[in-house]
């Protein structure tokens, strides 16, 4: 048994290995290991003169108390159990109760309950309080009583009611009453105080523990007896309390004990279980350490004996157990007049160190471990070996478990505070918002009302003219460089719209930012051949005028057919090797590629998205993303992003949508129907502007069609596939005509709306635009450095309040120039010549590279198709500055296609299939 001083263990042979072994078991590196995994107990003999066992298993059990800590500094939870010596039972006594010392699961679990350790909590033992209530009521029922449920109910929760609360409760009902039966204070008694202070707390608390023992995660009772799930425990536990109270009389006394016992020791796992480790609370953070139970083994034919091979039985076949991975078993004495067939036996401490090893909780119980020590008296007799106590850690070891709480309740307490006024709204939005976007600072600056394509000075035809001369310059040095040094040049031929003399109608026309594109790129490249002459190709960019609109651009055509074939053998600087351009989708354009392709040209589109340019032939390539992928992602825009305004500054989705086109135009024409394709035909209503045939169509009846539809249903989106003249026109029109004056308006545009929005148009308070473009703002983190270095480039030789730097046509034109470049190099330095057969070649075998307008990944055999995953992007236009709501697509090489989009990125881009 204990004593106020315990003499360290005894020093021999592996002691300070086995010591080293034991506090690993008690205090684990991983405190998941007190859930996961299950310890083997470990039984200690100490063997030797009938006179000296019990005095070496005090030595021995008090050796290893010594690295639990004392009573005064208890490291760890531990209970001793010493059979033979009377432990008071919890509660006041009647006969059950005195019958408990036999089972030392009632001592261990009365001693883990009282012994704490510094900075810990008591254990509760709540299951197997209710079941030593119930064993002592089947260990003696009191006289005349029947064993059901609801009589064991009751006598529990008597024993329970003893204090506190529920005995108040209880003796206020039960007293007698100081009036007759029929007085109000008597019939309120039996009216109310009965039925809720008697009654109910009993139903409850029945209630409560038939949850908790069959019906809930860790229902122990219904997974050692499975007797179902329903009904009331006492009405179950009863039936097994009166088999055994029966057994109890018999033959069949030690088994019915047995049962017993094993009823409270399972019931003490669970309550074990039940206080495992946690990470969030301070008590549970500091469980650090396994409960250990240390066992003194009297000789086999002791009396006290029973008691404890009864306690090893339960505990061998309980093992496994939900709690059982937190208790750690230690016993000395005569451990061999106990042992088992399936014991494993040490030899020495050596062996039984190395086996004091867990095992994972579900597979095969771990076997307890009978450790023979040395029988050889002067091992007994040394001093022992001085070991340090297992010391938990945690966080504050300075503080109790109550301050660490305070102190955490204080910081969470601050940190609301401060982040409260955020995050509720992130929590209980009271509306939903509306996608608005971001602005992006950059390099460039915005431009305003009447400051648009002239930002930069002098008219539009000034400025045409300058960079048409900018690449003249660059021609003849190139020129020069072939005839001075023979330096290899080729010709590229660039097809225009030409301009307009009016400055609100020039910055709707890209003619001049491609061409400044052109012109950037060309001298690039053209600086680059210089540097590397024996493997690149100088440019000689032929620019031709094909008229507005692009009337003449068929015409052009044929005399480029021509000319590349008259040049076809020279491999010289009239050598045509590709023709760049094409901005619009028309069917005058789609019939000049057609020209083109018949005569082996190689044509690179710029900003045509049109699917039905690439019917022209497989030599006509487009850089930007075509209208199934443009469609596609303004479809699932409209259909997810909350962006029709529902008033008070809040936005929904949209269930509905007016698409209007021009039937007579290529490209609107097949925008609006692959829209209405991808948002749903039954979702979407088409409206014609201008009319089909000749139909006059104005822009008032178009904003009536749309007010109509807006009325029937407020969350209405508007596509317009149709040009820009028009939707200023129609813009015009809706306001103060309709009927819907003011009335908020959504409305999606393509790449044809970008360049006059971007001009500063379209100011009206009540529109919600956004619309396509083909490259992310500049200054976005995801823009790549060419992209960043082309915008430099153009700002030094242009302006910052040029609305063409984010709209997409110098960077495409760039880039048209560039990938040209690229195969006409790829050819001469394979084969010393570069003609339009050799680039196309070169082309179908693939481009990839870093482009302005993002990455250019081309694959072998393409044919006609845009570049794989071309980025995409939507803005949305207000006053102040273009937002950025949505971009699709790969912008760098490096990181991969952008995949998501959306707040949180919740909303999935369209990919290209390979």
């Amino acid at each position: 048994m204990g004593v106020d001083f315990p003499k360290p263990f005894p020093l021999g042979a592996a002691s300070d290995d086995f010591l080293r072994s034991f506090a690993a078991a008690v205090l684990p590196l991983r405190s998941q290991s007190l859930r996961e995994e299950v310890c083997p107990g470990v039984l200690l003999e100490t063997d030797g003169p009938p006179g000296e066992v019990s005095c070496r298993a005090v030595r021995v059990l008090d050796g290893l108390r010594a690295m639990l800590g004392s009573d005064a500094d208890r490291r760890v939870s531990y209970a001793e159990g010493w059979p033979g010596v009377p432990v008071p039972a919890q509660g006041q006594g009647d006969a059950g109760c005195q019958l408990l010392d036999e089972f030392i699961t009632s001592r261990l679990g009365a001693e883990l309950r009282k012994g704490a350790p510094a900075g810990g909590d008591s254990l509760r033992v709540r299951n197997l309080e209710l079941v030593e209530y119930m064993a002592a009521w089947a260990m003696a029922p009191p006289p005349g009583v029947r064993f059901e449920g609801r009589a064991l109910r009751d006598h529990c929760y008597a024993r329970r009611a003893e204090a506190g609360v529920l005995h108040t409760m209880e003796k206020w009902v039960g007293r007698e009453q100081d009036g007759p039966a029929d007085s109000l204070v008597g019939v309120l008694r039996t009216l109310l105080a009965e039925p809720v202070l008697r009654t109910l707390p009993r139903w409850c608390w029945s209630r409560w523990w038939s949850r908790r023992l069959l019906r809930s995660r860790h229902a122990w009772y219904a997974r050692w007896r499975p007797t179902g799930h329903s009904g009331s425990v006492f009405d179950k536990a009863v039936e097994l309390l009166r088999r055994e109270a029966e057994r109890l009389r018999g033959a069949d006394a030690a088994e019915a004990l047995r049962s017993l016992e094993e009823l409270m020791f399972r019931a003490l796992l669970a309550d074990l279980h039940r206080a495992r480790p946690g990470r969030f609370l301070p008590w549970r953070r500091r469980r650090r350490t396994r409960r250990v139970i240390l066992l003194g083994l009297p000789p086999g034919d002791a009396p006290e004996a029973v008691a404890v091979r009864r306690l090893l039985a339960v505990y061998r076949s309980s093992l496994g157990a939900p709690g059982s991975a937190s208790l750690l078993l230690a016993g000395a004495g005569r451990a061999a007049d106990y042992a088992q067939p399936d014991w494993k036996l040490c030899r020495n401490l050596a062996e039984g160190a190395k086996r004091l090893e867990p095992v994972p909780v579900g597979s095969t119980a771990p076997a307890p471990l009978l450790v023979r020590m040395p029988d050889q008296q002067s091992f007994f007799a040394t001093d022992g070996i001085y070991q340090t106590p297992v010391q938990p850690t945690w966080p504050l070891n300075w503080a109790s478990a109550r301050t660490e709480a305070a102190m955490e309740v204080v910081a969470l307490t601050a940190a609301m505070s401060l982040i409260g006024p955020w995050l509720w709204p992130q929590i209980f939005p009271s509306e939903p918002g509306c996608l608005d976007g971001s602005a992006v600072a950059g390099q460039s600056r915005p431009a305003v009302m009447g400051e648009s394509a002239g930002a930069d000075g002098g008219s539009p035809r000034k400025q045409y003219a300058a960079v048409v001369q900018a690449i003249g310059k660059l021609n003849r040095q190139a020129l020069r460089a072939e005839s001075e040094f023979g330096k290899p040049v080729r010709k590229v031929v660039y097809f225009g719209s030409g301009i307009d003399n009016d400055p609100d109608e020039i910055v709707m026309n890209g003619t001049i930012p491609e061409l400044r594109g052109i012109w950037l790129a060309q001298r690039r490249l053209n600086a680059l051949a210089a540097e590397e002459s024996g493997y690149r190709v100088r440019l000689y960019v032929d620019v031709r005028d094909a008229g507005r609109k692009f009337r003449n651009v068929v015409q052009e055509a044929g005399k480029v057919a021509e000319e590349a074939q008259r040049a076809e053998d020279l491999q010289n600087s009239r050598t045509v090797v590709g023709v760049i351009g094409f901005r619009e989708s028309r069917a005058v354009t789609k019939k000049a590629a057609q020209v083109l392709t018949e005569h082996r040209i190689p044509i690179i589109g710029t900003t045509a998205t049109a699917v039905a340019m690439q019917q022209a032939g497989d030599y006509y390539r487009p850089m930007s993303p075509d209208n199934d992928r443009e469609t596609e992602i303004a479809a699932r825009f409209a259909d997810q992003g909350r962006i029709v305004s529902t008033g008070g500054g809040n936005c929904d989705t949209a269930t509905q949508a007016v698409v209007v086109k021009d039937p007579g135009d290529l490209y609107t024409n097949e925008l609006a129907e692959k829209f209405v394709r991808n948002f749903g035909p039954g979702r979407a209503r088409t409206v014609s502007f201008p009319g089909r045939h000749g139909a006059q169509v104005s822009a008032r009846d178009t904003a009536l069609r749309v007010c109509d539809a807006l009325r029937l249903e407020p969350r209405t989106v508007v596509y317009w596939a149709s040009r820009v003249p028009q939707f200023t026109a129609f813009v015009n029109e809706y306001g103060p005509a309709s009927g819907c004056a003011g009335r908020p308006l959504t409305v999606i545009g393509g790449n044809e709306l970008t360049n006059a929005a971007l001009g500063g148009q379209f100011p009206q308070s009540w529109l919600r635009l956004y619309h396509t473009v083909h490259v992310l703002p500049d200054g976005h983190p995801d823009e790549n450095y060419q992209a960043k270095e082309l915008v430099a480039d153009y700002i030094r030789e242009y302006t910052s309040r040029d609305p063409w730097v984010d709209d997409g046509h110098v960077a495409l034109a760039y880039d048209a120039l560039t990938v040209l470049s690229y195969a006409a190099d790829g050819a001469y330095s394979s084969t010393r010549e570069a003609d339009a057969q050799a680039v196309k070649s070169k082309l179908d075998n693939g481009v990839h590279f870093e482009g302005a307008s993002g990455a250019i990944d081309i694959p072998a055999h393409n044919g006609s198709r845009p570049p794989r995953d071309k980025a995409l992007v939507i803005l949305h236009h207000t006053d102040e500055k273009q937002k950025l709501v949505l971009y699709c697509g790969r912008f760098t090489q490096k990181d991969g296609t952008v995949t998501h989009w959306g707040p949180d990125d919740q909303y999935r881009c369209p990919q290209d299939e390979d």
